[in-house]
């Protein structure tokens, strides 16, 4: 599939919500915003750290009406070695067979050197300073993120395809981005 653009209807999708199970992306409960975040897997410390943020600020998210919806390349199971379904108000679809990511065309890297960038130093740096661990790896080693964000019709109104494991908005630009 060609990479999602902005102004087109995102395609409806199942996807397995790691605490609820199959569900189908149309049926979700109708917020005004919807976030699809595609992230890496549980393990990595980058995954981990985005999480974290992105939970902080997930009040700020409801006061917009906004749901967010995190894919990432672990199972069921490592999952739920990170969160409860009251530890995680997020939606965390997992895809361990990246069938999502290559559905909607957020590809790895070709090579390592591509995704070490200042920008991923630079995050590595603040995420050094926290107490997060290292993982076990699963998924694709080159994966890089991506974002989506969509109105309650599901027309796309911003698109991020990362560059390298670090290169994903803060949560605070993704909430400028939404009205």
């Amino acid at each position: 599939m060609p990479k999602v653009e902005k102004g087109q209807q995102f395609p409806d999708f199942t996807f397995h919500d790691v605490f609820y199970g199959e569900q189908k992306f149309y049926q979700r409960k109708g917020s005004q915003h919807t976030i699809l975040l595609f992230l890496r897997f549980m393990g990595c410390r980058f995954t981990q750290y985005d999480m974290m943020q992105m939970q902080k600020k997930y009040k700020d998210f409801q006061k917009k009406d906004t749901q967010v919806l995190v894919v990432v390349q672990s199972p069921v199971e490592t999952v739920c070695g990170y969160f409860t379904p009251e530890t995680q108000p997020m939606t965390i679809i997992c895809d361990p067979d990246a069938v999502l990511y290559q559905k909607f065309s957020v590809l790895p890297a070709k090579t390592r050197e591509e995704i070490n960038t200042k920008g991923f130093y630079d995050k590595l740096k603040i995420i050094n300073d926290t107490n997060l661990v290292k993982g076990k790896p699963e998924g694709n080693p080159l994966q890089v993120p991506a974002i989506f964000i969509m109105n309650v019709g599901n027309i796309v109104e911003y698109v991020h395809y990362g560059k390298d494991e670090a290169d994903i908005p803060t949560p605070s630009e993704i909430l400028e981005l939404i009205p």
